[in-house]
């Protein structure tokens, strides 16, 4: 019987996993979710038994941190991972017969693990997208409901009040009025800078040292659409 090749091994990998039941609750908004756990440990057999080999790589990552309340009402700060990854299943008997792909994951945290989520988040989106894993629900499916539609409150371009030297404290002001710069992290020069929560529509970027400007308190927002933009920043 000739060899088989990673088509063929992947094929008979799919066959035998199927479809995997939602097996966790998250706490925080009650939803049921498959587990990268399940995910796993149903893919893991399938993959030693046809000698399919997984390889995953991070080739780029933003961190971006934000600060906030939490529901205690004490001051937090949340972290975010932006990370791009490339991965392969890899015919263990041939190894350049393989299969590649990019997958792009974020992940938020109120401490260190938010880098750990979002490769955790990688892993399993990979062998569901890869090996078609239902959960065998209706609500796995995109257009199985409606997101409502957020939009962008409108404020005036802010003005500045006072300049200080800026330590990360507080944020310089869009110069093109789009209101508070963001935090960011550069992975490629390893260093932090400012930059604009518009993006990618606005590109404008400060570093992250620099004489910046407190815009005064806004007044209150209009319930208004922009012309052509909806909300541009979505949860992780």
């Amino acid at each position: 019987m000739a060899e088989l090749n990673i088509y063929q091994r992947m094929l008979a990998a799919m066959k035998e996993i199927g479809a995997i039941k939602k097996d966790r609750k998250n706490q925080a908004q009650g939803y049921e979710y498959l587990s990268e756990e399940a995910v796993k440990t149903g893919v893991h057999q399938a993959l030693v038994k046809h000698g399919i080999l997984f390889k995953l790589s991070a080739t780029d990552h933003e961190m971006i941190q934000r600060e906030g309340v939490n529901r205690s009402g004490q001051p937090s700060v949340t972290t975010f991972s932006n990370m791009r990854f490339e991965w392969a299943f890899i015919n263990a008997d041939k190894g350049d017969d393989r299969i590649n792909g990019i997958w792009v994951s974020s992940a938020a945290d109120n401490s260190d693990k938010s880098h750990t989520k979002a490769i955790t988040y990688a892993i399993r989106e990979i062998f569901k997208s890869q090996f078609v894993i239902s959960t065998g629900e209706l609500d796995s499916d995109p257009d199985g409901e409606t997101p409502e539609v957020m939009v962008r409150s409108v404020f005036p371009a802010p003005t500045s009040a006072v300049t200080f030297e800026s330590d990360f404290g507080t944020a310089p002001v869009c110069p093109d009025g789009h209101g508070a710069m963001r935090l960011k992290h550069s992975a490629k020069n390893n260093s932090d800078f400012w930059g604009c929560t518009a993006y990618p529509n606005c590109k404008k970027t400060m570093p992250a040292k620099v004489a910046v400007s407190v815009p005064p308190t806004p007044p209150a927002p209009v319930d208004e659409a922009p012309e052509s933009n909806i909300l541009d920043e979505v949860p992780f």
